[in-house]
């Protein structure tokens, strides 16, 4: 079977989302985004399948800057709708919990819940990983879902703690060969974005990110996403700004 890369373990939402559009694929779990990045690069897996964007806490600014780094290429997209609980060591309360596990978007998507509570955060590699190594530590608590629980044996102290009721996160498939499609996600160095941002009136704009280029002062790359119904306009487009990156094509989902 295919060989897809996630970053986290069983139970965390990067698995919840695989299993739901790759349930026959064989899951290759990673410790971070860039440790799946360089297993697609090595040939231990023949894709990735990375959170990109979350309709609560925004983009994901790391991973735009891997996949520009990389070579490779979005091909699909996937949205997911992610429900966080508070997770404990069997037996505990709401009252025991000092101090909360997760990876850094889980806890901003709970920021409201957490403060409100007066409960103290520390960043963690993922949201499963969390749950699973808070088991048997008192005063600890875990941001992850309720699948967690169930697997690494955890008490739900309180459930749906998300800021916002309607939590998506966009999770994008990446490959070494790609096609165009109706959508595109480009990257733009800074002294080519005020041209190409004028050539776009036939496209549909769907998002904008910039990012600092670490080897420049306060220079920035941009991200690009756009839509179009004529395929064929794609390479018009990159022919006349040849800087621009390409950076994978899909059929979007919505």
């Amino acid at each position: 079977s295919v060989r897809i890369g996630i970053q986290g373990l069983a139970a965390s939402y990067s698995d919840a989302a695989l299993l739901q559009t790759s349930p026959h694929a064989t899951k290759v779990f990673c410790d971070s985004f860039s440790d799946v990045f360089a297993a697609l690069q090595d040939g231990r897996i023949d894709k990735a399948f990375l959170p990109f964007e979350n309709s609560t806490a925004g983009f994901i600014g790391e991973n735009y800057q891997l996949l520009h780094g990389s070579g490779f290429f979005v091909t699909d997209e996937y949205l997911h709708r992610v429900e966080h609980c508070l997770l404990g060591p069997m037996g505990s309360t709401l009252n025991d919990v000092q101090v909360v596990w997760s990876h850094p978007q889980a806890l901003a998507q709970c920021s409201r819940f957490l403060k409100d509570h007066g409960l103290r955060t520390e960043p963690y590699f993922d949201t499963a990983g969390a749950a699973r190594d808070i088991g048997r530590q008192r005063g600890k608590a875990a941001v992850a879902s309720i699948r967690a629980a169930q697997l690494y044996g955890l008490e739900v102290l309180k459930q749906n703690i998300n800021d916002e009721a309607v939590n998506w996160t966009r999770f994008l498939t990446i490959e070494k060969q790609w096609a165009w499609a109706k959508r595109a996600i480009f990257s733009c160095p800074p002294q080519d974005f005020q041209e190409f941002m004028a050539d776009l009136a036939n496209f549909r704009f769907i998002s904008l990110l910039s990012q600092p280029i670490q080897t420049e002062g306060w220079g920035h790359r941009y991200f690009i996403e756009l839509s179009t119904e004529t395929i064929g306009s794609w390479k018009d487009l990159i022919t006349k700004h040849r800087n621009v990156k390409v950076l994978g094509s899909f059929d979007c989902k919505r």
